[in-house]
């Protein structure tokens, strides 16, 4: 249901111990926004909407797409951007606010934000390479898109 907290064992300052636990768990949240899907890639998971990548799970955590208009309430909340050994820091993508992934309503608006973070509106983000760049679905608007909101 839209807007309700399910109460869960995700811990406030640390990543998860059991990874599959916590995809299963995440992925069961995002339910609220549909058509959200998840695809397994460099040893986490992929989030897309359509044809738009906009977040990634990792090491038990959860990071969305960010730009200039959403990047301040993670970076206020203190949430560090998504890092791995391999490609290094992805500096647009953040990880979500445990108490956000708990509240699924809360949790749709920051999908949703993720999401129009990551569609390409114009010659400033043509160019901006990775897979964010790829065209979105059409069947989705950022009409489609709510702000983040408190």
């Amino acid at each position: 249901m839209v807007g309700s907290t399910e109460e869960c064992p995700v811990a406030e300052d640390s990543a998860l111990g059991d990874e599959d636990w916590f995809v299963s768990f995440a992925l069961g949240q995002l339910q609220a926004v549909g058509g959200v899907r998840s695809i397994e890639m460099f040893g986490g998971h992929g989030l897309f909407f359509g044809r738009t990548f906009f977040g990634i799970m990792s090491a038990g955590r959860l990071y969305l797409k960010t730009d200039p208009a959403t990047v301040g309430e993670y970076i206020r909340r203190r949430k560090q951007a998504f890092h791995s050994g391999e490609t290094g820091m992805l500096r647009t993508y953040f990880e979500l606010p445990v108490d956000v992934l708990r509240d699924r309503g809360r949790l749709a608006e920051w999908v949703r934000a993720a999401v129009r973070s990551a569609i390409p509106t114009g010659p400033a983000r043509e160019g901006h390479g990775g897979v964010a760049a790829a065209a979105p679905c059409r069947a989705h608007s950022s009409a489609d898109v709510l702000p983040v909101g408190g």
